[in-house]
């Protein structure tokens, strides 16, 4: 359908391209012409360009999630050559989990978690450009088999974002990350965060039997739906 493409690229065409695979509104074959000539021309500048259609969301739900299925395999049957462009978008953009998969793919196991760990560290808590990226990170470096990795992710329930904190609190849960356990318990006694956190926290502090701290009072929102027994957090109802 596509052909082979034999036009040499200029900063021009893959900005046209580029633009071209981005717009929300066209026709799915134009934008799978436009990602498809970007891919052929593998300059690092269409590399670049070919990659920033992971950052939208095309009006057809079905048509985006096939689009950057396609794009992924894509991606990965290029292997190591595009690899210092993944780890750019990686590192630097906010929509990530679409190239995190390629890199999944491409890596070795060992290597990989290296570079999610990079990737989760060089977003600080406190950075508020970048939540989307942060959540997700987290997800990532909490699905790693290596503990002390996952124990990465516990710095982030106390980050600025709720959803970033919320994402913090399932995996320190769901990997018992021992680690995270007194950040947990801290924080219900504060009354810094907002009610969704807190209870989130208080759910993963009742379900995994954690006691309260006896030396500082439960903030308010988190006995809305809890009450303490025997120094445990009990739900109410």
């Amino acid at each position: 359908m596509f052909g082979l493409f034999k036009d040499k690229p200029t900063p021009k065409k893959v900005e046209k391209q580029t633009r071209v695979a981005k717009e929300r509104y066209s026709k799915p074959e134009f934008r799978r012409e436009a990602m498809q000539r970007l891919l052929n021309w593998g300059t690092p500048e269409s590399l670049r360009g070919v990659l920033k259609r992971f950052n939208v969301v095309v009006q057809s739900p079905n048509w985006d999630e096939e689009e950057k299925r396609w794009l992924k395999a894509q991606l990965i049957d290029m292997g190591e050559g595009v690899l210092p462009y993944l780890e750019e978008f990686l590192m630097n953009e906010n929509n990530i989990v679409h190239v995190a998969s390629c890199l999944r793919e491409i890596l070795s196991p060992d290597d990989y978690a290296q570079l999610m760990q990079k990737a989760l560290s060089s977003r600080a808590p406190d950075d508020h450009r970048s939540v989307l990226a942060k959540q997700e990170l987290v997800a990532l470096v909490g699905q790693l088999h290596d503990q002390q990795a996952r124990q990465e992710v516990v710095p982030y329930v106390r980050d600025h974002a709720d959803d970033v904190q919320t994402t913090a609190i399932d995996v320190i849960q769901a990997q018992a990350i021992e680690s995270g356990y007194d950040a947990l318990q801290t924080m219900i006694t504060e009354d810094i965060h907002a009610p969704r956190v807190l209870r989130r926290a208080a759910q993963a502090i009742s379900e995994l039997g954690l006691p309260v701290k006896s030396d500082a009072p439960i903030a308010p929102a988190v006995l809305e739906d809890f009450k303490v027994e025997h120094s445990k957090l009990v739900r109410i109802g």
